[in-house]
């Protein structure tokens, strides 16, 4: 088995979570390279083999508003603020550019989205996965800064080592729901009655219950890995540190 070539993507904004994933990477002799807005242009795969987003890492996306993580940009290097963009920074991905993210995939890419970062993707490669919490209220649902109980698949590569029943941190993270037409595993899930509450605040179990934690979505010959929870939040959470590992190696198959 060939050690995958990584790639973690870094917006120019700057992105704390970002941040932490490389810093834990870092600390474990990760090797792995940085891959700005501007290299979606070229062939993902001939400098990765594996795309690791981060929660808070926004895709700056021509035509597009801004997420929470950036700023959105009138195209023109200038920032809807009217606060002037550095132009090596000020790059937006273009139709052709989400063509190639896709081709990558299709061809046999692995793409790991922590947390919120799943949006993207689901969005971008159009994933038969649906997160239910979306556009819900707080006072209908909550679940930010909280560490929740789910159960484990710990035969797949990305949750190996895993107990059955894990502790994951939660915060403001998406609960999946997979949609007709999808192929893959569910990596981990929430228990169908009762709260997987452990340490925290939660308003709206009900949304939870049999729900997705985590995903590993085929498509054609590439996967993309949805991690519905905050494997390496601010370097502390040591017992979920394996799955971003895990899913970091998971393009050397």
């Amino acid at each position: 088995m060939r050690q995958p070539r990584i790639g973690l993507y870094q917006p120019w904004n700057g992105s704390m979570d970002e941040g932490w994933t490389r810093w834990v990477l870092e600390q474990y002799g990760f090797a792995f390279v940085p891959v700005h807005p501007e290299d979606f242009q070229s062939p993902l795969g001939q400098k990765v083999d594996v795309l690791i987003m981060a929660d808070d890492a926004r895709v700056p996306v021509a035509g597009a508003a801004a997420g929470r993580g950036g700023r959105p940009s009138t195209g023109s290097g200038q920032a809807a603020d009217g606060r002037a963009i550095r132009p090596e920074y000020a790059y937006q991905l273009t139709a052709s550019d989400l063509q190639g993210f896709e081709q990558f995939v299709r061809g046999g890419g692995t793409v790991v989205c922590l947390s919120s970062a799943s949006a993207f993707a689901i969005q971008q490669l159009k994933l038969p996965v649906r997160n239910v919490v979306a556009g819900l209220r707080p006072e209908e649902f909550f679940l930010r800064g909280s560490i929740v109980e789910v159960i484990a698949d710990p035969t797949h590569p990305v949750m190996a080592g895993m107990p059955d029943k894990a502790a994951v941190f939660v915060d403001g993270s998406p609960v999946f729901e997979t949609q007709d037409g999808f192929k893959g595993t569910v990596l981990a899930r929430y228990q169908e009655s009762g709260s997987p509450l452990l340490s925290g605040y939660l308003i709206g179990e009900k949304y939870l219950q049999g729900k997705a934690a985590a995903l590993d979505v085929q498509l054609d010959a590439g996967h993309v890995v949805l991690l519905g929870f905050r494997p390496e939040w601010r370097g502390q959470p040591f017992g979920t540190f394996r799955v971003l590992f895990n899913a970091a190696l998971f393009g050397a198959r």
